[in-house]
């Protein structure tokens, strides 16, 4: 497996997996981890996490990482939060990182569970952007956080990382690699073989390989063209180094892709988009409430100066209308010893009020 650093573009980005290997990697932005079925081994830098069904996980920004399902039917969530989303957690836990960032099932609470299910059905940009926020609050809320004891290494690190996935289609070499991370070629190599566990020309190649993996599977670019876009400089090259890597030629991996476990049609990814006018505009059409009308026949007797009682008045209809109702209904007068007849109330329009705190 190769590491590589990815930053989306997307603020938010949610995928579903099922039964899928995810590459070491890091990335700029704050994860999250669940495990809706099944069980994985999450990998951070050096240390091991076995998570079930119901666990949580929290991966902070440039933290090495990788997935890995040790169970059939392993459904996952992947969530990625960028900081524009959940500054105030960013600048709350910067240089910091969880002692250990499971959550268990166990410990998981109702508002977290309901939280988040309501976070992977929301289409409504800014509706899932306060749900995301308010996923990763809680979780943190659970968690202990420590300092980084090894920043310095963990930032050359991320800083090489970043610097590959970015050139990795130029002729790089490592004496060329160390002069832009200014440290030794020999401390270089050394890094590469004991925090990434692999030598830096094969780290590389692996790279390129995931490129044109990507390439191979979601575009018709003739494989003459590909390599080149790959970052490998001849196609013989690039034959050879994708047979070794994935044990199937070009050719067979783009006709046969599906069974090299490297497409997985049923996963599911949600990207929020960055603009509003992305979000596709649902029409739902307005419950009318049957409101019941009571009339009430009031009579009034006028009594003279002298005492004696006058005729009584016309009946006057009280007329009983119940809130929320959207549309006034044509109400019946009574008159005296006259049938109904119906005439529209006019009825004062609400001012919407929205308040924002």
């Amino acid at each position: 497996m190769v590491a590589y650093c990815e930053n989306p573009a997307e603020p938010l980005k949610i995928q579903k997996t099922e039964d899928l290997v995810i590459s070491p990697h890091i990335h700029t932005a704050t994860e999250i981890v669940y495990v809706e079925n099944g069980e994985i081994t999450l990998t951070l830098g050096s240390l091991e996490y076995t998570l079930g069904t119901g666990d949580f996980a929290l991966i902070m920004p440039s933290t090495l990482h990788s997935v890995s399902p040790t169970a059939k039917n392993t459904c996952v969530y992947i969530t990625d939060c960028k900081e524009e989303i959940i500054p105030d957690i960013i600048r709350r836990f910067n240089g910091l990182r969880p002692a250990s960032p499971v959550l268990r099932a166990a410990n998981v609470s109702t508002t977290l569970k309901y939280s988040f299910a309501s976070l992977t059905a929301e289409r409504d940009k800014y509706v899932a952007f306060s749900l995301a926020n308010l996923v990763v609050t809680i979780i943190t809320s659970k968690l202990r956080f420590a300092e980084i004891r090894d920043g310095v290494t963990s930032n050359l690190s991320n800083r090489i990382l970043s610097y590959l996935g970015t050139h990795f289609r130029e002729q790089i070499s490592l004496d060329m690699l160390a002069d832009e991370m200014g440290v030794s070629r020999f401390h270089l190599s050394h890094l590469f073989s004991n925090k990434l566990g692999i030598g830096f020309k094969e780290y590389l190649n692996n790279l390129r390989v995931e490129c044109a993996k990507g390439l191979l599977r979601s575009t018709d670019t003739p494989i003459s063209e590909i390599y080149s876009s790959a970052g490998f400089e001849n196609q013989r090259t690039f034959n050879r180094v994708f047979r070794d890597t994935t044990g199937a030629s070009p050719r067979d991996y783009r006709l046969h892709r599906e069974d090299f476990g490297t497409v997985a049609p049923r996963n599911d990814v949600l990207s929020i988009p960055a603009e509003e006018t992305d979000i596709p505009e649902i029409m739902v059409p307005p419950t009318i409430i049957e409101t019941p009308i009571v009339i009430e026949k009031v009579e009034e007797n006028v009594k003279t100066k002298s005492g004696k009682a006058k005729a009584k008045k016309p009946s006057v209809p009280k007329v009983t209308v119940q809130e929320n109702t959207l549309e006034p209904k044509a109400v019946p007068v009574v008159q005296d010893d006259e049938k109904p007849s119906e005439q529209p109330i006019k009825k004062k329009k609400k001012n919407n009020q929205a308040w924002f705190l």
